[in-house]
């Protein structure tokens, strides 16, 4: 192995997968806390009820399923899966087939194609072999990716083909598409031609699609009669957009492209495209899944047609290795494809899949699990769909308690305080309709599309009861008009306090076949102070009262020494901080305030900073009268990315209040340039390698805005020194970007983005905190403790350079319009970014 040298394509940059190892080590700990789920048997012989994801597969004799990139077909009764068999090697060790009637118990059928079917298949790489079924010619014909396992340059098509599903396919040879066209492509003749899949048609045509041009582009071609020749150059697709992993479906009029980024053996955010027409007409990319596509790459899509319809199931692969390491752990993510219409894809997550492949159906299943009856404390009645409903779409309403399936619920949770509400009986999902955020938008069940509008969270009001709080909205689930009458119907309102928005579970027994094994994450209503995450109850005895004001009195003023107080405190700038602050601080949040006095704390307590298994090495909490030059300079003047704005280094455009760095842009007439901000960094004065960087800040969010805090590498010019966007802002979204230079010399993004209208409508005027943890491994970017991007650290390596092995410094800066911020000509400024304080720490 050690000859193997990969240096023409993206996948060079393909990881040892430590984030895999990570997630592997994830999942088995979740099996065993997880002991009644329903997991995939590893014992021979015995039937498997369900496919857990990010998990090895077993076959009926209980061994690992080999089938990397690869590809289903359905022939006769049975599914045949064929995929890479890599045990220990990167060369080609063969194609293996599986075969199940049911997608989830699979038997071996052998290696039907091996390095001994032909001299070229000898000591060399095959890549995604994908099946396809000739109904002319009664053939099964396969097309895959070929290298000469010295290199990564000859990017090749090759064919096989053969009688039966699984029997020894003859190798017909590799080529690059069109070669006898005088094509070149990189210096060689024919188009270059790496991941690929293939497609029949309903009219049973057959094509063949793959990267071409170093990934750059996407080529499709028909195929001759017989499927073994390429015809002809269908379309280019996609040109300049570096997509790889194709997979290709029809679905009524529309054709579905579903592709990956190329980034390497790192997961990123997969995109799909359609269009009523294979030539023309194809959609932009849009973001299907997360921005990881839950870890996986697109492998193949296969339509599960059975007596309830057409499901179809997205077969994706957890890539365990890089080149020069072993990609043999065969993990796979299989996932169901959502339609909300003709236009409109989804790709929700499951931990675990139960396939019922004569029903063409494909549901979550993780076991049994405690399911709860949820009872409003106004009306006595019980959460319900209206008529026991299995229908999407079907209203809730509240009822007297019957006992039944439909009244009973349980609570899937997906992270970062959030559940998926599901009714026992028809198993969809509680839901806003029409992802609505209005006060009274209706309260409906429906299949899980993975929407905000279907995730809610639970907040403990005291003696047993909750506030149900939808993601997307914000708002409460509540009985409209207060009603206590049997069909009252559930809504979504805004808080107001009333017995109607509080609700309790109540737990029932019942065995839930499809349903996760979890209890409802629920989130505490203590309040936090606008500062900082600590409780306003700062001596924790179970009130906010005058014992508080004096510990903050003292921990803000008297022990900073310096006879003032913070201005954020003094909240009606009578100069003293006391109980009518509080009350206003407490207000913001929403708190319930107890006035009553309680013995006063002798010590106050101190506001740490202090994370476990870190130690701070460096912070700025902005609590001085000027900015610290020893560890910040300025940008002047434009610098970058069309921006509207001239940066200066006065105090109209950077400067600290009230105990905060506050970047100001104003629209104003300065050196010919009609806006004006600040842009602060710490080159040439402080740097850090590795380590958990956190900043607390408001950023501004009209138009026109686009406030960032980054980091560059030291060594070398953008983009090779590597740049890190820990926290950006601009039309709208957040995103959390990692950039570096490729071996090609091309720029790549390993980017994530997402809406703040999935946030609260309070958002924009709230603090929040983005944290970067970066190691030699990964960079993992956070805002309010949920992940955003993971980033592989290895995928940035170029020969013996990575520019994620250096030093960094950091960038705070707020830039108007340009190439990404938006028009600012309507928005009203000035426009101010706070930050409350930066920190770095590093591993103990």
């Amino acid at each position: 192995m050690s000859e193997i040298k990969f240096r023409s394509d993206p996948k060079e940059m393909k990881r040892e997968g430590n984030w895999l190892k990570n997630c592997r080590n994830i999942f088995v700990m979740l099996i065993i806390s997880l002991s009644t789920c329903i997991l995939v048997n590893s014992t021979a012989n015995a039937a498997i009820a369900s496919l857990t994801n990010g998990t090895q597969f077993k076959d009926t004799s209980g061994n690992v399923i080999h089938a990397h990139g690869g590809s289903l077909l359905k022939y006769g009764n049975y599914y045949y899966w064929y995929g890479e068999y890599r045990d220990g090697s990167n060369y080609f060790l063969g194609v293996r087939c599986y075969r199940s009637t049911d997608l989830m118990n699979w038997e071996y059928r052998g290696e039907v194609l091996k390095p001994s079917s032909a001299a070229e298949l000898n000591k060399c790489n095959v890549e995604r072999p994908k099946v396809m079924y000739n109904a002319s010619t009664k053939e099964f014909v396969m097309w895959m990716h070929w290298e000469n396992g010295v290199h990564y340059g000859e990017a090749r098509a090759a064919v096989a083909y053969c009688s039966t599903p699984d029997g020894n396919f003859t190798y017909q040879g590799s080529f690059r598409p069109l070669a006898d066209t005088g094509v070149i492509d990189h210096d060689k003749s024919g188009y270059m031609s790496r991941d690929c899949s293939v497609f029949v048609d309903t009219d049973g045509k057959g094509y063949f699609i793959s990267a071409a041009n170093e990934n750059m582009d996407l080529i499709l071609y028909e195929l001759t009669s017989d499927y073994r020749r390429i015809a002809s150059l269908k379309t280019k697709l996609f040109v300049g957009k570096q997509r790889e992993a194709p997979c290709l479906i029809k679905r009524n009029d529309y054709y579905y492209l579903i592709t990956s980024g190329c980034t390497g053996w790192s997961p990123n955010q997969g995109k799909y495209a359609y269009s009523k027409s294979l030539n023309t007409g194809w959609s932009d990319l849009i973001n299907l899944g997360d921005n990881t596509t839950y870890k996986s790459q697109p492998a193949y899509i296969v339509p599960v047609q059975g007596t309830s319809g057409t499901t179809y199931l997205y077969t994706g692969d957890r890539w365990a290795g890089a080149w020069n390491g072993k990609v043999n752990d065969s993990q796979y993510v299989w996932l169901p494809l959502v339609f909300k219409s003709d236009t409109s894809l989804e790709l929700p997550f499951y931990s675990s899949i139960k396939i019922d492949a004569a029903a063409g159906t494909i549901s979550e299943d993780l076991g049994n699990v405690e399911c709860y009856k949820v009872v409003n404390e106004n009306s006595g009645k019980v959460l319900d769909v209206t008529d026991g409903s299995i229908n999407d779409g079907a209203r809730i309403i509240q009822k007297s308690d019957n006992g039944g399936d439909s009244q009973k619920w349980y609570f899937a949770d997906i992270g970062s305080g959030y559940n998926r509400i599901i009714n026992v009986k028809s198993g969809k999902t509680l839901d806003v309709s029409d992802e609505s955020k209005e006060d009274g938008g209706a309260v409906i069940q429906w299949k899980n599309t993975g929407g905000n509008n279907q995730q809610w969270s639970l907040t403990d009001i005291g003696n047993g009861y909750y506030k149900i709080i939808n993601r997307n909205s914000s708002k409460l689930l509540d009985v409209t008009k207060q009603s206590v009458e049997d069909g009252a119907l559930v809504q979504q309102w805004a808080e107001a306090g009333g017995k109607n928005q509080h609700w309790k579970l109540v737990p029932v027994n019942v065995s839930v076949t499809q349903a996760p094994t979890s209890t409802p994450t629920k989130t505490s209503s203590t309040p936090t102070y606008i500062p900082g995450t600590k409780s306003l109850d700062l001596n924790s005895d179970g009130v906010i009262n005058m014992s508080d004001v004096i510990i903050m009195a003292l921990t803000f003023n008297a022990i900073r020494g310096d006879g003032k107080y913070k201005d954020a405190y003094d909240t009606n700038s009578d100069g003293a901080i006391n109980m009518a602050d509080v009350i206003k601080i407490a207000e913001k949040f929403n708190t319930i305030i107890s006035a009553t006095p309680a013995s006063v704390q002798a010590t106050p307590t101190p506001v740490t900073s202090s994370i476990p298994g870190w130690k701070l090495v460096w912070k700025d909490e902005f609590d001085d009268t000027s900015i610290n030059t020893a560890d910040w300079g300025y940008e002047i003047g434009y610098k970058r990315n069309n921006e509207a704005q001239y940066y200066t280094n006065r105090k109209e455009n950077a400067r600290l209040e009230s105990g905060n760095l506050v970047i100001e842009a104003r629209r104003e007439d300065y050196s010919g340039y009609k806006y004006t901000s600040a842009s602060i960094n710490t080159s040439g004065k402080r740097t850090w390698q590795y380590g958990r960087f956190e900043l607390r800040a408001k950023i501004p969010t009209p138009a026109g805005s686009w406030p960032a805090w980054w980091t560059l590498g030291v060594n070398n010019g953008w983009p090779k020194n590597g740049e890190i966007d820990i926290m950006e802002f601009y039309k709208g979204k957040i995103l959390a970007n990692v950039a570096y230079q490729n071996p090609q010399g091309s720029i790549v993004w390993d980017s994530f983005t997402k809406a703040i209208s999935n946030y609260s409508s309070n958002w924009s005027n709230e603090f929040h905190t983005w944290v970067m943890e970066w190691d030699a491994d990964n960079i993992k970017l956070y805002c309010d403790n949920e992940l955003l991007n993971t980033f592989s650290v290895n995928s940035a390596t170029n020969g013996t350079y990575n520019p994620f092995r250096q030093p960094h410094y950091m960038l705070i800066n707020l830039a108007i319009g340009g190439n990404n911020g938006g028009d600012p000509s309507q928005t009203t400024f000035p426009l101010k970014y706070y930050v409350d304080y930066v920190r770095v720490y590093q591993k103990q």
